[in-house]
């Protein structure tokens, strides 16, 4: 759709004056649009903003995140003499695409179980697994469907064992198992203090940590959550290797647990600076889709991690390229980080102003 700008039913300039009216009332048209044509605002996929003053792209940027929370649609800015009124300060062409809407034809519940299917145990998790072992007490941050905490307590661990999940498809088959703790949330809204000997991410978990406040909150809460000198691990894609322009070669074709034949597929929708914007399609074999899910990842580069490890109160005890501890190189495709924490962070009182809810609808899967 295209020409979306603050107009009224009757064709005249809503807000004249006041930019945040403005906006609030072009997103509205835009609504109303989507849904005449049984879409919604979920469905969009890209924005082109034309702004009179680039100055308020920054104004524009928070209406936005409070009209559509979540992961935003790949976006561009442009700066412009005049629009189509005369006070008109804003105007927005967009793109959407109807069929990221309804997932009845594939549920959420369908979706959960197939993740295990797209991520057999392999190298990873033995990395982690032997971390888990030697840890009285461990905090799996984002973990999914709970296999890893499964094959710990299979294996013997006689510990406290939790996990943390903002999907409630994913939750209920890791609460197969009764004898871990699961609970519903995301990183930053954890409230543990002092409690675990090792915390983890796995799965590239905490590349869903996209801005600057939603890591710091995350990685408050989880320096928190552990004792003094616990430790942290995860992983993240080294954006060196620039993994996500394969991801588009890399369909699979897979059945589920139910014995349907299904494909994935995935589209990189955007790159803005390092954070990769895609689409995961599962379909039927010939092709038709039967849901479409969308994620942000950020690829953060050692140096900016490093920051961000630092400023929350943990040092890098290790850094390696892959899961056999390979060293790491300008070529590795992982930044597998183990940290211990060497500073208590700031109480849950403390930090409670700053806190911010990171989650997504469900755990995805990006292709290696």
């Amino acid at each position: 759709m295209a020409g979306q700008g603050p107009i009224s039913a009757d064709g005249g300039l809503v807000g004249e004056g006041d930019f945040e009216v403005q906006v609030r009332q072009t997103f509205e048209c835009m609504r109303t649009v989507l849904e005449q044509a049984g879409a919604s605002m979920e469905s969009l996929v890209k924005l082109t903003v034309y702004l009179t003053d680039m100055g308020r792209l920054r104004d524009y940027g928070r209406i936005r995140g409070e009209v559509l929370p979540g992961p935003p649609p790949a976006s561009t800015a442009i700066q412009v003499g005049s629009l189509a009124l005369p006070g008109m300060m804003i105007e927005v062409d967009a793109i959407a695409a109807s069929r990221l809407i309804p997932r009845g034809m594939y549920s959420d519940e369908d979706a959960a179980a197939l993740y295990d299917v797209l991520n057999p145990w392999g190298p990873s998790d033995d990395f982690y697994l032997a971390l888990v072992m030697d840890a009285a007490s461990v905090l799996d941050v984002g973990c999914g469907t709970g296999a890893l905490l499964h094959r710990a307590r299979e294996s013997g661990h006689p510990g406290r064992l939790c996990g943390v999940d903002p999907d409630p498809a994913s939750l209920r088959v890791a609460r197969r198992r009764t004898n871990i703790e699961w609970v519903a949330g995301t990183a930053a809204s954890m409230a543990w203090e002092n409690e675990f000997d090792l915390a983890i991410m796995i799965g590239h978990a905490f590349q869903a940590l996209v801005g600057d406040d939603e890591v710091r909150a995350s990685l408050a809460a989880i320096g928190r959550a552990l004792v003094d000198g616990g430790r942290f691990a995860f992983e993240t894609r080294n954006p060196l290797a620039r993994a996500w322009e394969r991801w588009p070669e890399l369909a699979m074709d897979v059945v589920d647990p139910s014995g349907r034949p299904v494909r994935i597929s995935y589209d990189v929708e955007s790159v803005v600076g390092d954070v990769v914007t895609f689409t995961e399609t599962t379909s039927d074999p010939d092709g038709t889709p039967l849901r479409v899910d969308r994620a942000s990842l950020r690829f953060l580069d050692l140096d900016t991690l490093g920051g961000f490890l630092a400023d929350a109160g943990f040092e890098i005890e290790a850094q390696y390229g892959g899961w056999l501890r390979e060293a790491l190189d300008s070529t590795s495709p992982e930044i597998v980080t183990v940290a211990r924490t060497t500073r208590r962070p700031a109480s849950r009182s403390d930090a409670a102003r700053h806190r911010v809810l990171v989650g997504r609808p469900r755990r995805m899967r990006a292709p290696e």
